[in-house]
């Protein structure tokens, strides 16, 4: 009868040879679930990170009022698009307000061959502009963009609006990240389960799969938990981190997986 549950595995795979002992002999399955929720955990854990440093980033914030103070306020009625500044109006890239990125011109004053921007806004129309020879131009209706008839945009509604796509955007490339890390987890602990199943006399492929994913648990919330020290800048930044975090992934899954077999096993074959 299983003994300890999912959640006090997370907790127990630190130190706990009665819980790989459950795990090998009185779990089921291949912890699927289990992986689902350790990879969702440290995804969201480095997600919600990265935007909190984001959103209270002071720099990121000047930027962001940098980009934003230079457009202005736009108007749609019936589908077209109007401003309350002189046509045309171009916005800079907010880093060192060199490039024009966009290009707003409500009146027809400049032709989009002679605009060396991204984006071009007509009365009408967001015109994605050519930045090479072999790119073509490409217009699209602000009523075919799904955008209401009616609508006024000022700086703050557009701020806001940027944080909240920067938000989903942040939580698409981690969910993506999720089912990646679950996939390679799960591949992972596969391959190294038919490794354990060679070693340990007393234990089947799925048992050692289960073993390897359970073993892995304190490599991913240990590296988590620096990470999160680093990203809030609780403990300073340290150079190669990719490097050294994988290096530092295998040795500790490495050393885990040996002490979770030497808990259930009763007969080692020898190397």
């Amino acid at each position: 009868m299983k003994k300890y549950s999912i959640w006090q595995a997370f907790f127990l795979s630190f130190f706990a040879k009665d819980l790989y002992m459950d795990v090998a002999f009185n779990w089921k399955g291949i912890c699927l679930i289990y992986v689902i929720l350790l990879m969702g955990f440290v995804n969201i854990a480095r997600g919600s990170s990265i935007y909190v440093a984001l959103s209270s980033s002071a720099e990121v914030k000047s930027m962001a009022n940098r980009m934003f103070s230079q457009f202005p306020t736009m108007t749609f009625r019936n589908g077209v698009l109007s401003t309350d500044k002189e046509s045309p109006c171009v916005i800079y890239e907010p880093q060192e307000g060199k490039e024009a990125i966009i290009v707003i011109d409500t009146e027809g004053k400049i032709k989009p061959e002679n605009i060396e921007a991204k984006l071009l806004l007509t009365k009408t129309e967001l015109v994605f502009l050519a930045q090479g020879s072999n790119d073509k131009q490409t217009s699209v209706t602000y009523e075919n963009l799904g955008l209401p008839k009616d609508m006024v945009l000022t700086q703050d509604v557009l701020k806001d609006l940027a944080y909240k796509i920067t938000a989903w955007f942040l939580a698409l490339v981690y969910f993506i990240a999720w089912v990646k890390d679950i996939i390679v987890t799960w591949i992972v602990a596969a391959i190294i389960a038919v490794v354990v199943k060679n070693v340990a006399k007393n234990l089947n492929w799925q048992s050692g799969l289960r073993l390897s994913i359970i073993a892995m648990t304190p490599a991913h919330l240990i590296l988590t938990f620096v990470y999160l020290l680093i990203e809030f800048r609780i403990v300073p930044a340290i150079s190669n981190l990719v490097f050294i975090e994988m290096a530092a992934g295998i040795a500790l899954g490495l050393a885990y997986l040996i002490f979770a077999v030497k808990s259930v096993s009763t007969e080692i074959k020898p190397a």
